[in-house]
C-alpha cells in the first residue's frame, strides 16, 4: 500500500494545492474548494526553501502571485540560492 499513499499525497499536493515542480521551479495553480480560505506550505529543495501562503481574497477576480514582496508575471517561482528562503 505504500504506492497508494504516495499517489494520494501527490494528488493532494499537485491536484488540490496545485504545487508542482517544473524545470526546477515551483509552479502554483491551485484547485481549492470554494469554502477553503487558503493554505500555507513550505517546499524545500536541498537547503533552499519556498514558503507559500495562498489566501482567497474576496471580490478579486484575478490571481496574483507575490514573491518576496513584488508581483510577478506567470505562476512559476525559482528556488532561492542555497540556504535562503523565498516567500
Amino acid at each position: 500500500y505504500t504506492g497508494a499513499a504516495a499517489w494520494t499525497w501527490r494528488l493532494a499536493v499537485e491536484g488540490l494545492l496545485g504545487i508542482s515542480l517544473e524545470d526546477g521551479e515551483i509552479r502554483i495553480a491551485p484547485s481549492l474548494p470554494t469554502n477553503w480560505p487558503g493554505f500555507k506550505a513550505r517546499v524545500r529543495r536541498g537547503n533552499s526553501t519556498i514558503a507559500i501562503e495562498l489566501t482567497r481574497a474576496r471580490g478579486v477576480s484575478e490571481d496574483r502571485i507575490t514573491v518576496d514582496g513584488a508581483d510577478i508575471d506567470g505562476a512559476r517561482i525559482a528556488f532561492p540560492p542555497d540556504g535562503e528562503t523565498r516567500e
